[in-house]
């Protein structure tokens, strides 16, 4: 591809890992800042929000990419991304 052929977008690619490290990090950091002074933790309202905020950019993102397949779109993994469960199938992609 293209992009790869560039140097510095190669090596960000190669090193994303520290950027999912750093991410995780931030995260856990503001969440501390957001919840530390709360007595009592509502967890279903901390689930709801976390899903509210992620799973609309999680669904765009899926949708994208099935959208740009030359492939014929595969209705079951189209279902097990949207629920999220592709993990739980051993020896799916």
């Amino acid at each position: 591809m293209f992009l790869y052929k560039i140097d510095y977008i190669s090596n960000l690619f190669l090193r994303a890992n520290v950027g999912v490290s750093y991410f995780f990090i931030l995260s856990g950091f503001i969440m501390i800042i957001a919840y530390h002074k709360k007595d009592k933790i509502d967890y279903l309202e901390f689930y709801k929000n976390r899903f509210a905020r992620i799973y609309p950019l999680y669904i765009l993102g899926l949708l994208l990419y099935f959208m740009t397949r030359s492939q014929m779109l595969d209705w079951y993994k189209l279902m097990l991304y949207s629920l999220g469960i592709q993990s739980w199938i051993p020896g799916r992609p």
